[in-house]
């Protein structure tokens, strides 16, 4: 179904097939997955190999990125541990705070240029 026909047989719309090759066009490779880095050995490395195992190299994911290593005052950066706010939180601060945030719309990531992990 990806490159081919439908499936013989298949009482699904054609147009309706069509619709969801498309959507999954759309997205598929995915080019960057996100997640904590307590999720690398259950659910990223599933990810992986769910991916290798149905889909052709070019749907392969491209990029995985792990958050939840940086620590501050020898803690994790978290909400439950109170010393992690949002950005309405931060909005919300003293006018101190504020030339903070403005200078961080000014900054700009560096592009993404990893390769592929599998």
């Amino acid at each position: 179904m990806l490159n081919g026909p439908p499936p013989p047989g298949s009482k699904i719309p054609i147009a309706t097939l069509d619709r969801l090759k498309n959507e999954f066009n759309y997205w598929y490779p995915v080019d960057l997955r996100v997640s904590g880095k307590d999720l690398i050995q259950n659910h990223l490395t599933f990810f992986l190999y769910n991916h290798a195992a149905i889909f052709p190299e070019e749907h392969w994911p491209r990029a995985i990125r792990t958050n939840g290593h940086v620590l501050l005052n020898g803690e994790k950066m978290s909400k439950s541990t109170g010393n992690f706010k949002t950005l309405k939180q931060v909005q919300a601060e003293p006018k101190p705070l504020k030339p903070k945030l403005e200078t961080l719309k000014h900054v700009q990531a560096e592009p993404c240029t990893s390769k592929p992990i599998i």
